[in-house]
């Protein structure tokens, strides 16, 4: 007896450690943020770099790009010097299959090819002559007497499709017009739009530094760009400096850019749950998928 019971509090003891450890991962997926870092630097050469990485640095992603040579990734866990996951086993895919085929091998497929051509040329030369054959043979008068009753034939005409699919388009936008004017669909329309925002806020990088000049090689398009770039408020920050080329003729981006921020799964998860709970969104989701 005294042995069931300790047996049974060991497996309860382990029970109850399992729980534990699985709340303390589900708190850190959910409430540990997650930052990112992206750089830019362009000179002769654009170079983009991006890492993401947890809290505690246990997952560690990290991607780049640079002209002339393509897009490079790595993943690393818990902390290894070694990625699990580089670019040269896992990023280039089966490009490595089409390589194996040798120059001396193209010239036997395109021989095939060809042998494959000549072969369908006669099937159909011979299917052209039994047709010819199968055809009675008639005179010129007859010929054209047959092709004169052909045109004469009345034609049988066939049902009008594009009448019912009109129907049905006028009817389809006729729904949607009536969704839009909804009342609901409207509530359900801002209400989105405010989650996405606040999404889109808590997403913005928190550090924003640049150095750049840059032209489009047309005065008008570049000032209307540095126009566009004068209302965004990261324009005004102390470490940046953007300073537009209306003289050049070439289009050309030269400098270094940098940003950092960081969110935290909740901050995603709970927008979704209040917008599949809200009725006009549920609403508004069953009239489009009518």
């Amino acid at each position: 007896m005294t042995l069931v019971i300790t047996v049974l509090k060991v497996a309860l003891i382990c029970l109850l450690a399992l729980v534990i450890l699985i709340a303390a991962v589900l708190c850190y997926v959910l409430f540990a943020p997650v930052s990112y870092n992206i750089s830019l630097s362009s000179d002769e050469a654009l170079d983009i770099g991006a890492r993401i990485r947890d809290f505690l640095g246990i997952a560690i992603f990290d991607v780049g790009y640079v002209s002339k040579e393509g897009i490079s990734w790595k993943l690393r866990l818990f902390h290894l010097k070694k990625p699990i996951l580089p670019k040269d086993d896992a990023g280039r895919g089966g490009g490595a299959e089409s390589e194996d085929i040798s120059e001396d091998d193209s010239g036997d497929v395109e021989a095939v090819i060809r042998g494959d051509e000549i072969a369908d040329g006669a099937d159909e030369a011979v299917i052209r002559d039994k047709d010819e054959s199968a055809e009675p043979k008639t005179s010129k008068g007859e010929t054209a007497d047959i092709a004169a009753e052909k045109i004469k034939k009345p034609k049988v005409k066939k049902p009008k499709k594009k009448a019912k699919k009109k129907e049905d388009e006028d009817k389809e936008k006729k729904d949607y017009i009536a969704i839009a004017k909804d009342p609901a669909t409207k509530r359900a329309v801002s209400f989105l739009f405010t989650l996405a925002a606040d999404i889109i806020k808590r997403l913005l990088p928190k550090k924003f530094e640049a150095d750049i000049t840059f032209s489009t090689g047309e005065p008008d398009l570049t000032g209307k760009l540095t126009g566009g770039l004068a209302l965004m408020p990261f324009s005004y920050g102390r470490k940046v400096s953007i300073i537009p080329d209306f003289a050049a003729e070439d289009p050309y981006l030269y400098g270094t850019m940098k940003l950092s921020g960081r969110i935290a799964l909740f901050h995603i998860l709970i927008p979704v749950i209040k917008a599949v709970l809200n009725k006009d969104v549920r609403k508004l989701y069953k009239s489009i998928n009518k």
